[in-house]
């Protein structure tokens, strides 16, 4: 499963593995991707972020102290 997320204004794309999560940016040269984290999943703590106001369909991903907070188009 792959799916766009932005970061600072720029789109990010999430992959899902068996054991793995990858983020990840496509390159100039279509369709190349260059990797920019790789999560284990036995080191990835999932948390849902709770519905609000102005953010649904939302999760976040706690990594080596780092947060990463992921909003989808649709669940």
């Amino acid at each position: 499963l792959t799916h766009a997320i932005e970061k600072s204004g720029s789109e990010r794309f999430l992959i899902l593995f068996n054991d793995l999560v990858v983020v990840a940016r496509q390159t100039s040269a279509r369709p190349s991707y260059k990797v920019e984290t790789v999560m284990p999943f036995n080191e990835v703590r999932f948390i849902v972020v709770s519905e609000q106001e102005k953010i649904s369909n939302a999760f976040e991903l706690l990594f080596k102290d780092v947060r990463y907070i992921f909003v989808l188009p649709s669940k």
